[in-house]
């Protein structure tokens, strides 16, 4: 979906750098919001909508990892910071597309807390799957950040003895590193996909693991092949925030392919000195949790000074969806504030 201009609240014209002499924009055709943060977005709005002004809503963490979405409901947005002891009795909650562990909700059943659940449905699938593989006694060994929201959710579902390591995918697997036998692998569904492969490659080579299940997301997927065939362009725009997975990955390749690059959250971010004489062409992307909106924001930014921007085909064709909302929660949460 195409946003029309914003340049009419945003346009500006920068301070350019002697000599400058970008003459083209290329937009990656698969970047943006996927299904789950399209569908956190949506009940947010509709949440933020229904109750009153003056009452507070709080949040697991972030909703999605892109911040700047939520600063137009200012201070009546609060994050617990994924601490159930921060968010008061009675209070509303949404939790975060990332999704949490069980305890988080028995914890907010205790404290007669509201919950409208946005756990995105992909992750909830890897909950359950993670659920069933710990209670048939298998062993588990998990792709992630050890303190993402997602990772903990994960581990909160692998009951009190049963075998569960995790390492970071970033790094190679260590060399000391304990690997119980017959595992099967799991991965954050944010993952880069091919240090997910890479990981993987790593644990079959010392020992006997399942490494059938490893599911990014199927944005993620697509993110990180149109990031691969943004070619032939001498500056790289990442559009997400830097506490985004995807994100930093998508920067990364940029790194890899030793393209100078930066990684903004709005159009005022842009920093229009390193675009040196030799940048001509710029790719430009975004993250799986950057609304469109934010896109078209920072193209306007080029528009305004008669710089062609050209929407680049989808390398992996990708119908635009939005998962399923919490309708019940959402419903009873209405008739709360009926009155």
């Amino acid at each position: 979906m195409v946003i029309e201009s914003s340049r009419h609240y945003y346009g500006r014209i920068p301070e350019l750098p002697s000599g400058f002499n970008v003459q083209e924009v290329r937009v990656a055709g698969n970047r943006g919001t996927c299904g789950g943060v399209e569908m956190t977005l949506a009940a947010v709005q509709q949440i933020m909508e229904v109750v009153p002004s003056g009452i507070d809503i709080w949040t697991t963490n972030t909703p999605i990892n892109f911040p700047p979405a939520f600063e137009k409901y200012g201070e009546r947005l609060k994050s617990a910071g994924g601490d159930m002891s921060n968010v008061p009795d009675g209070a509303i909650l949404i939790i975060s597309a990332h999704g949490s562990p069980p305890d988080l909700y028995q914890r907010a059943r205790e404290k007669n807390v509201f919950v409208i659940d946005t756990t995105c449905p992909i992750v909830l699938d890897e909950q359950k799957k993670v659920r069933e593989t710990a209670a048939a006694g298998t062993p588990i060994v998990y792709l992630g950040e050890e303190n993402h929201p997602e990772t903990i959710g994960i581990k909160g579902q692998v009951p009190d003895g049963a075998e569960m390591v995790v390492f970071d995918p970033s790094s190679p697997i260590p060399e000391d590193a304990y690997i119980p036998e017959d595992a099967k692998l799991f991965v954050k569904t944010t993952n880069d996909p091919d240090k997910n492969q890479a990981r993987a490659k790593e644990l079959e080579a010392r020992t006997n693991i399942d490494t059938s299940r490893i599911l990014p997301c199927y944005a993620l997927r697509n993110r990180y092949a149109a990031g691969k065939a943004l070619t032939g362009v001498d500056f790289w725009i990442v559009v997400g925030d830097k506490s985004s997975n995807n994100a930093r990955g998508l920067r990364d390749l940029a790194i890899e392919k030793q393209i100078p690059s930066s990684l903004i959250g709005k159009p005022e971010e842009i920093d229009w000195s390193v675009f040196t004489p030799n940048i001509r062409i710029i790719g430009l992307t975004a993250a799986a949790s950057t609304p469109e909106e934010f896109t078209q924001r920072a193209l306007d930014e080029f528009r305004l000074l008669g710089i062609h921007v050209v929407e680049l085909p989808q390398v992996m064709e990708e119908i635009p969806r939005i998962f399923r909302m919490p309708r019940k929660q959402l419903a009873a949460l209405e008739l709360r504030f009926a009155q």
